[in-house]
C-alpha cells in the first residue's frame, strides 16, 4: 500500500512539475526573466522523482520477500474441512458406507455439477469415518462410476488456487518456497511445512498435531491440472 502512495505521489509531482515548465515556455518574453530561477528547479523535480522510484522500487521488492512465505490451504470451496467431520457432513452428507476401499488409499471420490472437475477426500485411517486428511483436485478424464457427482460450480481453495490457474499466478499466491520437479511431462511444484523447520507455519502442525503438511501443485503448458495438499500419512 505504500508503494502505492508513493507512485501516486511522484505522478502528481511530475505532472505539475510538467505543467509548470510548459507554462514557463509560453509566457511572453518579459515575464521569462522572472520564472527562470523556478524553471532551473526542474532539475530537483527530476531528481526527486528519482528518488521516489528507487524508493518505491526498494519498498516493493520487501514486501515481495514477505509475501514469499507459504501459507496453506485446509478447505475446499470454504465448506470442506481437513479432518473437520463436521464440515463434511453439512457440506456433503456423512460418508458411511460410500467409502471406496481397494488397494489403494481409502476414499471418496466426487465431481463439479458439470463433472469436468473432480475431487477425492483421502480418508485419515483409524480416526472418524468423515475426517480426511488430503484433498486432490483435478481434470475429469474419465466417467467412472464411482465419482459421485454434487452441487458445486467448481472446487478452489480459501486462497484463491484453483483448475486452469497460471503457474505465475499460484506462485503469486504461495510465494518461492518450492521444490520444483516433473512427472509425465508436467512440472510439479512442491510446498512443504515441518515441525523441525521452524517458521510461523509450525503453529498449523500443532494445532492439528501431525509431523507435516505439504501441497503438491502439477501444471500443463503452465497451467494448473491437479493439485493436492494436506497431511501425508507419516
Amino acid at each position: 500500500m505504500l508503494t502505492v502512495f508513493i507512485t501516486i505521489g511522484c505522478l502528481i509531482i511530475l505532472y505539475f512539475g510538467t505543467s509548470f515548465i510548459i507554462i514557463i515556455k509560453r509566457r511572453p518574453k518579459r515575464f521569462r526573466g522572472k520564472l527562470k530561477p523556478l524553471a532551473r528547479n526542474k532539475r530537483i523535480l527530476s531528481l526527486t522523482c528519482c528518488i521516489c522510484f528507487i524508493l518505491s522500487h526498494a519498498i516493493a521488492q520487501k514486501n515481495v520477500s514477505i509475501d514469499n512465505k507459504y501459507i496453506p490451504d485446509t478447505t475446499v470451496n470454504l465448506v470442506l474441512k481437513l479432518f473437520d467431520p463436521a464440515s463434511i457432513r453439512n457440506a456433503i452428507g456423512s460418508q458411511s458406507g460410500k467409502m471406496i476401499v481397494d488397494e489403494g488409499p481409502t476414499r471418496v471420490q466426487l465431481t463439479n455439477e458439470s463433472g469436468k472437475e473432480y475431487l477425492i477426500l483421502y480418508h485419515s485411517d483409524g480416526s472418524n469415518i468423515n475426517s480426511f486428511s488430503e484433498f486432490e483436485v483435478g481434470w475429469t478424464r474419465s466417467t467412472d462410476k464411482s465419482f459421485r457427482s454434487t452441487r458445486f460450480k467448481e472446487f478452489f481453495t480459501e486462497s484463491g488456487i484453483r483448475l486452469g490457474m497460471a503457474m505465475d499466478s499460484l506462485i503469486a499466491i504461495k510465494g518461492k518456497n518450492f521444490l520444483r520437479s516433473s512427472a509425465d511431462g508436467q512440472i510439479v511444484l512442491t510446498y512443504n511445512i515441518e515441525e523441525n523447520v521452524k517458521d510461523g507455519n509450525v503453529e498449523l502442525l500443532k494445532r492439528y498435531n501431525m509431523p507435516g503438511y505439504q501441497a503438491r501443485y502439477y501444471f500443463l503448458n503452465s497451467r494448473l491440472v491437479k493439485f493436492i495438499f494436506g497431511f501425508p500419512a507419516p
